[in-house]
């Protein structure tokens, strides 16, 4: 097989595509595609060194104005297994059926879904001609393919971010905007609750969705933590006000342990704070005195990816019990 840069992109293509407009169907009827011996005919085609993909929203469908055709979900089908991984995947905005801006977005997520991937090596505008292209500039397509243009996934982990004071910086209110942004919360921590394994994530981005569901085993979610969801709403004043308690708890915590020589602690924004010891004992050394000598406990952080053997966790247990952790540490540190 031959390959060609495509245009200025620099993607090499080969010089044959695969479209997907007219595949095999049954008995004459356009909607019914022949899974079989189409998916036979595209595997043959990358096999022989074909890794251009094309399809789009209308191919093998009943009407220009209906519902999708078939071919985005025969091709998100055929591609499944690995296949995706060896190909260029292109389709086509429906501009015919373009109204208004946000129906740009809610056609790329749908096709992205229809073709089960999380990702468009190219996506192009179908059916373009003057009076259209006047149409979809006016629209903000130009604005809406140059933010479409990076599809990275980006993962931002707020389980701790319910610690963070007053204002909560949250991303949630901007996910909207970002289709690549996937948000994810451990309740876990938040409601000091790790034994039931609880959380959720948060996207625009369907198709990345769709595939989180599909990798999902078939019981998630145990009964305990069903049950103590079903709590969460009757409890939400008690909560707040607990996290109001904790956020000053550690905030008096953190203020005690730098007191301390030998100790340095990081800023916080969660229930607990990271302490670098500076002399004398590792942090598997100033565990096991503490949990010797006094009966408390805490992480040692040498395990962690960019720490080292100095660096233990401290969480928050109250003002009590934080007042004979931070004594002990004295007596140790002295």
């Amino acid at each position: 097989m031959l390959y060609r840069k495509l245009g200025k992109t620099g993607v090499d293509v080969s010089i044959l595509g695969f479209g997907c407009m007219r595949l095999p169907i049954i008995d004459g009827k356009a909607s019914q595609i022949d899974y079989e011996l189409a998916t036979k005919m595209l595997h043959t085609a990358i096999d022989a060194g074909v890794n251009y993909v094309d399809t789009a929203w209308f191919y093998h469908g009943t009407s220009m104005g209906g519902p999708g055709g078939e071919s985005e979900p025969f091709v998100g089908h055929a591609l499944s297994g690995g296949w995706r991984e060896r190909v260029n995947l292109a389709t086509k905005l429906p501009q015919q059926l373009v109204r208004e801006t946000a129906d740009m977005d809610r056609f790329l997520t749908e096709q992205l879904e229809r073709l089960a991937t999380d990702h468009l090596d190219f996506y192009l505008v179908h059916g373009l001609n003057g009076e259209a292209w006047d149409r979809m500039k006016a629209l903000g397509v130009i604005e809406f393919l140059e933010g479409a243009a990076d599809m990275d996934l980006i993962v931002v982990d707020e389980s701790f971010i319910d610690f963070a004071g007053d204002f909560t910086p949250s991303l949630v209110p901007l996910a909207g905007r970002f289709r690549n942004l996937l948000i994810v919360r451990s309740m876990s921590k938040n409601y000091g609750v790790p034994g039931l394994r609880l959380g959720y994530c948060y996207s625009r981005n369907g198709a990345t969705l769709a595939r989180l569901r599909r990798l999902l085993p078939t019981w998630h979610l145990n009964i305990l933590a069903e049950y103590f969801l079903t709590l969460l709403p009757a409890s939400d004043a008690a909560y707040r006000a607990s996290l109001k308690q904790v956020t000053s708890d550690v905030a008096r915590l953190g203020d005690e342990l730098s007191a301390i020589p030998g100790l340095f602690v990081y800023p916080t924004g969660s229930n607990f704070v990271l302490v670098r010891i500076d002399g004398g004992l590792t942090a598997a050394e100033l565990q096991a005195r503490l949990l010797a000598d006094h009966l408390m406990y805490v992480r040692d952080c040498s395990n962690k990816v960019g720490l080292d053997d100095r660096h233990v966790r401290i969480a928050s247990q109250g003002r009590e019990p934080d007042a004979r952790l931070v004594q002990a540490l004295r007596e140790l540190m002295g």
